[in-house]
């Protein structure tokens, strides 16, 4: 069946900005920000009745379906509270009889790719409604619609507590790395300290000159391209090697140097760990840190710790788009314990990234599987 079948839809609103105290009430307003997870238990504005009848906005009740339409496309919850909505999100009331709410938030997780390839829009992406009420699902009996959802629950557990296991090592990474040395901005434990460019061979960034791409030849990295600590190989972009052995006379990024992003996504780090030849784009800042003075996971660590990212970004010189200046990335005040307890907590690093890989191996297999159980579900196999 089509969802306009079995769904009603109701699109939210903002209340006026010009009304400051509109926003001073008691009663939950979110965006499609807000919603992060399976379930929305909060929210980081509060609005007042007046507000609701003066908008377009509406309020629900918990357990109503949330589907983000706008912006962030494809995020879907299910409200845990009473609360209000903006313009980015639109919610969906099935015909209980025919459509189990839990059943239909899978579904529309499944589809959370295709309603992206359907956002149009020039500055701010979305989808219509007539996109939503054209989706087409099975149907099947409401017992087994239950029973479809609980499998796909159980399943999304799994992948919930493997992500719960990386973001624990990620934890334990940071109090490790506090417990041998303290906080780098206050350096309560009274650590020589040194501009990074005084440990550092070399620090620069990469070409401020759009690289013309080919379908083959040199990989090409740009900020967007570090997530989570590490280097997201296999970007699809190449120059020629004759561009290449251009940029490198400047910017050479070789196994062991350190990148820091200075633009996009601000702050994010990663060590360079394979031997081979790639370029970079000038919203990464490549460090060439003298490893006889200071090891590269001391480094990241030391970067990466919460109290200097907000020292860093801090340091961020932009309005519109924020980015970082080689000038303050090389006065960078940063900590220089002996180098036997810099190497003493790579070993430990060494340690937890292995453990955080097996992790993350296994989560990439219940991921796989999750997609295979979707693809199943909703075509009418599971």
């Amino acid at each position: 069946m089509k969802l306009k079948e079995v769904c009603r839809f109701l699109n939210g609103g903002t209340p006026s900005k010009k009304k400051p105290e509109y926003f001073e009430g008691e009663i939950p307003w979110i965006t499609g920000a807000d919603i992060n997870g399976p379930i929305v238990n909060s929210a980081r504005s509060y609005i007042t009745e007046e507000a609701i009848l003066n908008s377009a906005t509406k309020r629900v009740p918990p357990n109503t379906v949330l589907l983000v339409t706008r912006t962030s496309v494809g995020k879907v919850a299910v409200s845990g509270m009473e609360l209000c909505y903006s313009q980015d999100i639109t919610s969906l009331w099935p015909d209980l009889e025919k459509l189990d709410i839990y059943y239909l938030t899978h579904f529309l997780r499944s589809r959370e790719t295709y309603l992206k390839g359907q956002s149009r829009g020039a500055t701010i992406k979305g989808v219509t409604k007539g996109v939503l009420e054209n989706l087409s699902l099975h149907l099947p009996p409401i017992a087994e619609q239950k029973r479809i959802a609980g499998i796909l629950d159980a399943a999304d557990a799994l992948r919930v507590k493997r992500r719960d296991a990386i973001s624990t090592l990620d934890a334990l990474l940071q109090s490790t790395f506090l417990t041998l040395f303290g906080d780098p901005i206050t350096n309560p434990m009274g650590w020589d300290a040194s501009d990074l460019e005084a440990v550092s061979e070399k620090i620069t960034d990469g070409t401020h000159k759009t690289p013309k791409y080919t379908e083959s030849g040199i990989e090409f990295l740009s900020a967007k391209d570090i997530k989570n600590g590490s280097i997201k190989w296999n970007t699809g972009k190449f120059i020629s090697e004759d561009e290449h052995k251009s940029l490198i006379t400047r910017c050479h990024p070789e196994i062991g140097d350190v990148l820091l992003a200075k633009s996009g996504s601000l702050g994010s780090v990663a060590i360079i760990d394979r031997d081979h030849e790639f370029s970079l784009f000038e919203s990464l800042c490549l460090i060439k840190h003298n490893r006889q003075k200071i090891e590269a996971q001391f480094l990241t660590a030391m970067l990466e710790s919460p109290r200097m990212q907000m020292h860093l970004l801090s340091r961020n010189k932009g309005i519109s788009i924020k980015h970082l200046h080689l000038t303050d990335i090389r006065k960078l005040k940063i900590l220089l314990p002996p180098l036997d307890k810099q190497r003493k907590f790579a070993t430990i690093v060494a340690s937890i990234e292995k453990q955080k890989a097996q992790q993350c191996a296994h989560l990439a297999e219940l991921d796989t599987l999750f997609a295979s159980l979707q693809s199943r579900a909703f075509n009418g196999e599971l």
